[in-house]
């Protein structure tokens, strides 16, 4: 076996046949596997599609570059001045190698990178640990990273009988399942409490809410959408389709224009509770003891001071 390896690697073989099943068979084969195989790997969790992913792409680059080592060299080998016949023919197959690998090239750069990038976040303990749990009957409560499994786990709850209220405290997480969640919050009328922190993905379940209340010394960031923060989204088209459908998203939910304009000008963004308030982001201030709801834009006027923007 090593020997007939040996023997297509360095090109020992006539350059029609290391073209036709070397190069046009064997990565034909290849790309009938590969679509064989993503089906698949749909049907797995988050984190085993990812990896069986990268192991695909390890498959593939593998094969591919056996191809590609295979007709070069056996066209290296016609093309030699001791060898009979045309030059024409060795010449379109470096041609076609070249293409080849210049499309390998753009695959591992655009979009292996990637798939690295959310797997390093979906295993970072950052983005594993959440807690769902109800403090009444209406309302639900959620703290941590808003992964798949959280957004998945918290959608069903909020579309149980009676709940009407969630209140999030989260860091944020991948701003796809994140999209389908506001959507939920949306279409049910829930009303999104947040405290402590709503950073980075977890504003659109504020935006996403027609009465969206926060507690006075909560910290609300937006952070532009990265390739870590979406969800098998690897290509870097891709991860740029899905930032333009996160800021529509906000469009679509009432944020005015100017606003969406700077949210994608900072990498991360603080803009005070001020500002939400008069856009009409945040509707309602949960403060004093026992605690009530006081309309922003009113709470604000008499805690200037706490409304300003923090100091970047």
């Amino acid at each position: 076996m090593w020997t007939i390896l040996r023997r297509h690697l360095s090109g020992d073989i006539p350059l029609s046949r290391a073209f036709w099943i070397d190069g046009a068979g064997l990565l034909t084969a290849l790309g009938v596997v590969m679509a064989l195989v993503s089906p698949v790997l749909r049907g797995f969790d988050d984190v085993a599609a990812l990896i069986g992913g990268l192991l695909r792409d390890l498959v593939a680059l593998a094969v591919t570059g056996f191809s590609i080592v295979c007709v070069w060299n056996a066209a290296s080998r016609a093309a030699a001045p001791a060898s009979s016949g045309s030059r024409l023919a060795p010449a379109g197959a470096k041609l076609a190698v070249i293409l080849v690998a210049t499309g390998l090239s753009h695959y591992l750069v655009t979009t292996v990178p990637g798939r690295i990038a959310i797997l390093s976040a979906r295993l970072s303990p950052e983005m594993t640990d959440f807690v769902i749990g109800r403090s009444g009957a209406d309302e639900v409560t959620f703290s941590g990273a808003l992964n798949d499994v959280a957004a998945r786990r918290l959608a069903a709850e909020l579309q149980r009988p009676g709940v009407k209220v969630l209140r999030v405290t989260s860091h944020g997480g991948l701003i796809v399942p994140v999209m389908e969640l506001a959507e939920v919050v949306r279409a049910r009328g829930i009303a999104v409490a947040a405290f402590g922190r709503c950073l980075s993905a977890c504003p659109i379940l504020l935006a996403a809410s027609r009465n969206a209340i926060v507690a006075p010394d909560t910290e609300i960031a937006f952070h532009r959408p990265t390739p870590a923060a979406g969800l098998r989204v690897t290509d870097r088209d891709a991860v740029a389709i899905a930032g333009a459908a996160w800021y529509e998203r906000f469009r679509n939910y009432g944020v005015p224009p100017q606003t969406v304009a700077e949210m994608a000008r900072h990498e991360v963004w603080r803009p005070g509770l001020r500002l939400l308030a008069e856009t009409g982001f945040v509707k309602f201030v949960v403060d004093g003891r026992p605690p009530r709801l006081v309309a922003a834009r009113k709470w604000c006027a008499d805690h200037r001071a706490a409304c300003a923007a923090p100091v970047r």
